[in-house]
């Protein structure tokens, strides 16, 4: 019959770009990072200083403490919940 394809050729159930993989695999181990092996305020000031903070483009800044933040922040998740969906 035409429909039935024959031999063992079947199409993945996952698949996605090196590039991709490569990019959850890196999200993941700075989540991994933070939350394992740095301390609270560690933490704390890794996310003040990366996270996107709209308030800190109200006041002039360095074009590094303006620029940086808005390309870190996509690496920065709350919690594993966080990480998994995105």
């Amino acid at each position: 019959m035409a429909f039935l394809q024959s031999g063992s050729a079947h199409q993945p159930v996952f698949r996605a770009p090196a590039v991709v993989l490569v990019l959850i695999a890196l999200l993941a181990a700075v989540h991994a990072v933070r939350t394992l092996l740095l301390d609270p305020a560690a933490s704390s000031d890794l996310i003040v200083t990366y996270g996107f903070i709209p308030g800190r483009y109200a006041f002039a800044g360095s074009f590094r403490d303006l620029a940086v933040p808005f390309v870190s922040y996509m690496a920065l998740h709350g919690d594993w919940a966080h990480v998994a969906i995105n």
